[in-house]
């Protein structure tokens, strides 16, 4: 399956609000069965032939609830509730001294100067204070499963520093660096960074050290004591009666091959996996600093396989730094998350506009891996000036102020977050990766996503716990790329029951998906009748404690194995492609095949 549209006709799926799903008339019904028919494709299948759709009409109809014992998230968190993780900084200090209030968004304009926001990178801030409060939490490293260093890099990481100092701080001129560098000279940059890296290598070593001397002393004082004490926990290779066998014999050789293998099997269970906060992978990936000023060098060498990360995105064809395991939330737009404040999490729909919007740049895409502009993008300046469809692509750095709006004719302008708001869809081209900030955005806003990316999925953190497919609709590259109109034609012509339900399943995702849920980092959410706080802090360390404690390494893998008697909509957090694919609700309009027009 590709995606999984709901249905208005028949029952309600599990996490859907009846109250906002609309009673169709005779009228209404009979002239949406069309489109009804081919939706429902995607809620059995993809791939369903148009003449087999009526007949599965009644079976995604009646599917009944997911019971919550039987999901992935439910099964991972059970896996992971009585394991253990200890959280430190290496470093008390900030060396660079970047200040500014990097963790808002600045005004849009500031943002295509820049061409990003280091906002949207900041995940870690948000984590590091519900951190403190998980139960698992505990006071000393030997006694954990997993270890998370909470420094934030934009202190201790010379490449990350500056790049969060450049963007609070553009150039005059295009493609100079002299302001970044007369910074960067003014604060010491160089023996700093260089200060600093050294004695992280040195602090982490140490780490490291006792670690390793704790497994030691875990082994016995003798041969003897080792086989005695696992004797009543044997090895993988060793059984209870072998051992007692051996003790009862007194047989030195057998005593010694033994504890040889109760040494090891110990010395499996004690070596511990460090987790760091990453916010980017190009932020190590690419650190485009001498060696010596390189953090994640560092890390590498010092953890090696044994470091992890969870990073906001990564590059085409999968992350370059070997310690990404897998992807979370980008930070939602520090407007959009301010207004979920001040309403209590919820999002108001009876002012939205039956439009799509989009406001970016053309230029996402040169930047990556696939060093050209994305077919995406190219094809949305097609939709600029068309009725419904509130769309403003900016054709390059060159253009000056993004929020000026080619619509606009009494020189008015729209937001980013304003857009978003006012809007029923919201598109989502790929840029530079597959990913992107806007679909949380999009989510936090109330806006439906329209995916414009095959690969995103690989990208969307936590799959094995949001059902991702059943909330977004994707549209493959190549058939937006042919007909641009005709795609954004059939996105305004889903029904309105349809919407209702999309976005029923947004709301109740939202806060698995949102890091801001406070008005500073720094501070502790206390859930309350107008106070919704984000569970995705549980989920990250759900996750991070379940691939360490499993040794699943791949971001792409399932994070749970699929059972005999699942529900046909278990979500265990595999990873699709659009690609070659054609949703029904974009078939049944003649956009897809050979013969698309």
């Amino acid at each position: 399956r590709l995606e999984r549209v709901p249905l208005v006709s028949g029952g309600l799926e599990s996490g859907d609000d009846p109250s906002r799903v609309r009673r169709c008339t005779a009228l209404g019904c009979a002239t949406g069965v069309v489109a009804l028919l081919a939706l429902v494709a995607l809620a059995v299948g993809a791939d369903a032939a148009p003449g087999k759709l009526t007949a599965r009409l009644g079976q995604a109809a009646g599917l009944g609830s997911v019971r919550a014992a039987a999901t992935c998230e439910a099964r991972v968190h059970e896996a992971t509730k009585d394991s253990t993780f200890y959280a430190f900084d290496l470093f008390a200090f900030t060396p660079f001294n970047v200040k500014g209030e990097y963790t808002r968004d600045p005004p849009d304009a500031n943002v295509l100067a820049a061409k990003t926001t280091p906002s949207q990178f900041m995940y870690p801030q948000w984590l590091r204070a519900p951190l403190r409060l998980d139960k698992r939490r505990v006071p000393t490293p030997d006694a954990a499963d997993l270890l998370i260093m909470t420094d934030n890099l934009v202190d201790i990481a010379p490449f990350t520093a500056k790049f969060v100092w450049h963007t609070g701080h553009p150039e005059q001129l295009p493609g100079s660096w002299q302001r970044l560098d007369e910074w960067w000279r003014g604060v010491g940059g160089d023996a700093k960074g260089e200060a600093v890296v050294a004695a992280a290598r040195e602090r982490l070593g140490d780490l490291k050290k006792i670690l390793e001397g704790h497994a030691a002393a875990g082994l016995g004082e003798t041969q003897r004591e080792g086989a005695a004490s696992e004797s009543t926990r044997p090895s993988s290779s060793t059984t209870h009666e072998e051992t007692e066998t051996a003790l009862d014999s007194g047989d030195e050789a057998s005593l010694s091959a033994i504890a040889e293998a109760a040494a090891l099997e110990s010395s499996k269970q004690s070596k511990k996996k460090l987790a760091f906060m990453l916010p980017s992978e190009w932020m190590f990936g690419k650190e485009d600093v001498p060696d010596a000023l390189k953090l994640g060098a560092v890390i590498r060498d010092v953890f090696g396989t044994d470091a992890m990360t969870a990073v906001t995105d990564f590059d085409d064809g999968g992350p370059v730094v070997s310690s990404v395991v897998t992807t979370v939330p980008f930070t939602t737009h520090s407007a959009l998350a301010d207004e979920l404040l001040a309403t209590g999490g919820v999002v108001s729909y009876k002012n939205k506009k039956k439009q799509t919007f989009f406001k970016g740049t053309l230029a996402r895409g040169a930047e990556g891996a696939l060093g050209v502009q994305t077919m995406s993008r190219v094809a949305l300046k097609k939709l600029e000036g068309h009725e419904a469809h509130d769309v403003f692509v900016s054709g390059d750095d060159k253009d000056g102020d993004l929020g000026t709006h080619p619509l606009s004719t009494s020189g008015s302008k729209t937001s980013y977050a304003d857009g978003m708001r006012s809007s029923t869809f919201c598109w989502i081209p790929r840029g530079d990766n597959p990913t992107s900030r806007r679909i949380f955005d999009a989510i936090a806003a109330g806006c439906i996503p329209v995916v414009v990316s095959d690969d995103i999925a690989s990208y969307l953190p936590f799959r094995w716990a949001v059902d991702w497919r059943s909330m977004i609709l994707q549209v493959p590259e190549a058939v937006f790329a042919k007909n641009a109109i005709g795609t954004a034609a059939a996105v305004l012509a889903l029904p309105d029951g349809v919407v209702d339900t999309l976005r029923s399943r947004a709301d109740a995702a939202r806060y698995k998906l949102l890091w801001n849920d406070r008005t500073a980092h720094d501070q502790i959410c206390v859930e309350g009748k107008k106070t919704k706080c984000s569970q995705a802090p549980k989920l990250y360390l759900d996750e991070m404690l379940h691939r360490a404690k499993l040794g699943i390494t791949d971001p792409g893998a399932p994070l749970c194995a699929r059972q005999k008697n699942d529900d046909a909509r278990f979500v265990d957090g595999g990873a699709w492609t659009a690609e070659g694919s054609c949703p029904p609700w974009l078939e049944m309009h003649g956009l897809c095949g050979d013969t698309a027009e």
